[in-house]
């Protein structure tokens, strides 16, 4: 579906920065977003398609880039120094332009971006975490609700994430590790987990090759108190008949597990259609990328943290 209703406006100091940036988790006002890897971005893929043209036409390659971006209003760095000293410092050979943070505008009627010949200048994310509940505190992936929703309604009237006529809540429970991986926590996986081992552990455990509790996991999450909070007061169940876990288990105490990294990057998920600045539908029903991670383990956040992403800044 075309996500036009889902186009926010967000400063670009603060996407851009020590706190934002590729990989960061954003809070809209949808949810909070992972930020996609900058060649995702529109104004960085239509900055590498002058380039092309330019070795298609024959044309000097630098002014082609500097015309073409001066009129689609993005703006080219002229720190020649800056980029020659990340050519050297930071080995990139090929580094040969610099971009700047365009100001993109959301025209709030239409929830579209306003820019010359609708260019793609959007800075794409997606949902993170992926998890959402409904208002039974029954839990399923975005891409498992999406589904449901389009067997019998409308998929352009899905967005935000709804069940029937009510939002859907987004998990606010994430994984990370120093080597800067993000997973969604696996809540079917964690329950079978903690049926074969109710006993508390305190070294790292391997969650995402942890079978999950049943073949249809229904997973529910409520609160067992009304008056107390934090998590040693929910409970985790699944709701399916043929689960072995049915009786469920205390949150108590996940703050301090431990997992295995399987080094997710859901960062690089390939979210844009090529000529339209809105999302592929096939991302959300893909599994997260993943690569070797050395980090001794990942441990639980929340998304509201302040320590959920540092960039590494060079002066």
């Amino acid at each position: 579906m075309t996500n036009n209703k889902a186009n926010e406006e967000i400063s670009k100091f603060k996407l851009l920065s020590a706190y934002g940036g590729p990989g960061s988790i954003i809070h809209s006002e949808y949810g909070s977003v992972l930020i996609s890897s900058i060649e995702e971005w529109g104004f960085i893929q239509k900055v590498q398609g002058f380039i092309a043209e330019a070795a298609t036409t024959k044309e000097d390659e630098r002014e082609r880039v500097q015309r073409e971006s001066t009129l689609q209003h993005i703006k080219i760095s002229n720190d020649e120094r800056l980029l020659a000293e990340l050519r050297d410092r930071k080995e990139l050979a090929n580094l040969s332009y610099l971009v700047l943070m365009p100001d993109i505008e959301i025209d709030d009627f239409f929830r579209t971006i306003k820019t010359r010949d609708k260019v793609r200048l959007a800075i794409n994310s997606t949902f993170m975490p992926k998890g959402f509940f409904n208002r039974f505190n029954h839990y399923k992936e975005y891409k498992e609700w999406y589904r449901k929703w389009q067997e019998s309604h409308e998929i352009s009237n899905f967005f935000p994430p709804k069940e029937g006529a009510y939002e859907l809540k987004q998990d606010n429970i994430v994984l990370i590790c120093e080597n800067g991986h993000i997973s969604d926590f696996p809540w079917a996986r964690y329950l079978s987990f903690k049926f074969d081992n109710p006993n508390p552990v305190h070294q790292a455990v391997n969650l995402f090759d942890q079978a999950t509790c049943c073949n249809a996991p229904d997973i529910r999450i409520i609160d067992t108190s009304a008056t107390a909070s934090g998590f040693d007061t929910k409970w985790l169940s699944c709701k399916n008949e043929g689960c072995r876990c049915q009786g469920g288990t205390s949150l108590k105490g996940i703050m301090s597990l431990k997992v295995t990294c399987p080094g997710h990057k859901p960062w690089e998920v390939a979210t844009g259609d090529p000529g339209a600045y809105f999302g592929n539908s096939d991302a959300r029903r893909k599994s997260p990328l993943a690569e070797p991670c050395s980090a001794n383990h990942m441990r639980v956040t929340l998304t509201t943290a302040n320590n959920i992403y540092y960039s590494r800044t060079l002066s």
